[in-house]
C-alpha cells in the first residue's frame, strides 16, 4: 500500500553510515570488507534527523536526485488504479453471489471481501482451486460475528476445540465464546494488544502486551438477531 517502501541493497561502510543518519536501518548483513547487504526504509526519518541533527528538508531532497538506491523504487511496483479495481471487482463479485444466495433461500451471517459464511453449502460451481471460486473452510456449530473482522466460530474441527477468533486489533488468542456473548450482552471486554516500540539508538525492538478494552458501544452498525431473547 506504501508508495515508499524499504530498500535491500549492497552498500559499502561510508554509504551505509551516510544512510544511518537519515534512514531506519532494517537490517545489515557484511558480506565481505567494506561490503554490506542492507535493508532500510525507503523514506527519511525525521526523528534520525533530529537525534544526529541533519537537515530533515535537505536529507529529503537528496532521497529524489540523483541516488540510484532511490531511483529505482519510484512507483515502480505501485500501482493504485490496479489495486483499487481488483478490489472493485471481487466486491461487484460477492455483491452479486450474495443477491444470488438471497433468492435461492439462504441466510446469510457474514461476508468479507473473498469470504461468505451462510447456512447452506455452495453450489460445486463455486467450489475449486480456480482463481475467484470457494473453498470450505470450516463447518460450524455456533457463530458470533460482533463487526468486520470481529467473529468467534466454533467448529467442527478437532484443532483449538474447534474455536475460531478473528480480532481485530487485539491478539485472537485472548478472546474465547464466552467474550463474544458478552459482545451480545452490550459489555465491555478485556483483551490484550501486542505493542512494539523501536529504539533506533539502542538498535532493538521492545515487544510487550498492553491490555485494552473493547468497548461494546462502539459495535452497533449491526442488528443483533437473538434466539429465544437469548
Amino acid at each position: 500500500m506504501s508508495i515508499i517502501k524499504p530498500t535491500t541493497t549492497i552498500l559499502d561502510d561510508k554509504t551505509l553510515d551516510e544512510l544511518g543518519l537519515t534512514r531506519v536501518i532494517i537490517n545489515t548483513l557484511p558480506i565481505s570488507t567494506d561490503s554490506n547487504l542492507v535493508t532500510l526504509e525507503g523514506k527519511v526519518s525525521k526523528d534520525i534527523c533530529t537525534e544526529f541533527g541533519v537537515d530533515y528538508i535537505e536529507a529529503m531532497e537528496k532521497v529524489y536526485n540523483i541516488k540510484a538506491l532511490d531511483k529505482s523504487r519510484k512507483f515502480s511496483n505501485v500501482n493504485v488504479a490496479i489495486s483499487a479495481s481488483v478490489n472493485s471487482y471481487a466486491r461487484v463479485y460477492m455483491a452479486k453471489l450474495k443477491l444470488e444466495l438471497l433468492s435461492k433461500g439462504y441466510t446469510l451471517y457474514y461476508t468479507d471481501t473473498d469470504s461468505i459464511v451462510t447456512d447452506k453449502p455452495l453450489d460445486d460451481s463455486l467450489i475449486g482451486p480456480e482463481l475467484g471460486k470457494f473453498k470450505l473452510e470450516h463447518k460450524i456449530k455456533r457463530g458470533y460475528f460482533i463487526s468486520s473482522k470481529l467473529y468467534c466460530l466454533v467448529t467442527y474441527d478437532s484443532a483449538n476445540d474447534g474455536l475460531v477468533v478473528k480480532a481485530k486489533g487485539a491478539k485472537s488468542n485472548t478472546l474465547n465464546e464466552s467474550d463474544f456473548k458478552k459482545f451480545l450482552n452490550m459489555e465491555n471486554v478485556k483483551v490484550n494488544k501486542t505493542q512494539s516500540k523501536i529504539r533506533y539508538t539502542e538498535g532493538s525492538v521492545d515487544i510487550s502486551s498492553k491490555e485494552v478494552t473493547f468497548n461494546a458501544d462502539a459495535y452497533k452498525n449491526r442488528v443483533k438477531v437473538y434466539n429465544n431473547g437469548r
